[in-house]
């Protein structure tokens, strides 16, 4: 069993790190996937989820998806855009 993770954000620059730390130390007890949905964030966050991915803190557990638009398309349109990616049995 395979548990997928969505996180959709929008400009949470002060947060994502920690919130995504967080998420990663949680034991489950089964195989995860972290999936991180940026929904057009200018506040820095996608700046920050991409140092994240390089400096590796996300093993291999995690993604990041970006939507690059000029608006937020909201928190819908992020989950779908996660449930795309997803392939865990449970989401």
């Amino acid at each position: 069993m395979k548990l997928s993770i969505l996180i959709p954000v929008f400009n949470e620059v002060d947060t994502i790190g920690k919130v995504i730390r967080r998420v990663c130390e949680v034991d489950i007890g089964m195989d995860r996937e972290i999936i991180v949905i940026d929904d057009g964030s200018t506040d820095g966050t996608v700046e920050s989820l991409q140092q994240l991915e390089t400096i590796g803190i996300f093993g291999n557990e995690a993604s990041v998806l970006f939507h690059y638009a000029s608006k937020n398309r909201g928190k819908g349109a992020a989950l779908r855009r996660g449930l795309e990616a997803a392939s865990g049995d449970i989401i």
